[in-house]
């Protein structure tokens, strides 16, 4: 489900089963670039699909769009979240060093052709 009850260009999209909300992901496009402003899943629903869902509707939506990359920004720390959009296809292409609360940020993109 997309809700656009936002500004312009930030969308949500939310991941349910039956009334239960299982996860989400925010993003804005601006200039051909989805930006991925946050995915959170409920630690009970990790590892079944939902994370995986929600990005490849976010992906749907960027290639209907007409984005030619996607970018996020993860905490250096989090290693099960930087492994996991490794595995979609995102690759480090920069770094902030002790930015928000002082914590390093690992920012990733991936190309799409």
């Amino acid at each position: 489900m997309l809700l656009r009850a936002r500004p312009k260009g930030y969308n949500i999209l939310v991941h349910q089963t039956e009334n239960r909300i299982e996860g989400y992901l925010d993003y804005r496009v601006n200039r051909g670039v989805g930006c991925i402003w946050g995915i959170y899943v409920k630690p009970n629903c990790r590892r079944k699909g939902v994370g995986r869902n929600l990005m490849k509707k976010a992906f749907e939506d960027f290639n209907r769009i007409g984005c030619h990359k996607a970018r996020l920004e993860v905490f250096a720390r989090n290693v099960g979240a930087i492994s996991f959009h490794e595995h979609l296809g995102f690759k480090q292409e920069g770094f902030l060093h002790r930015d928000e609360d002082q914590k390093d940020i690992i920012i990733m993109s991936r190309f799409f052709p």
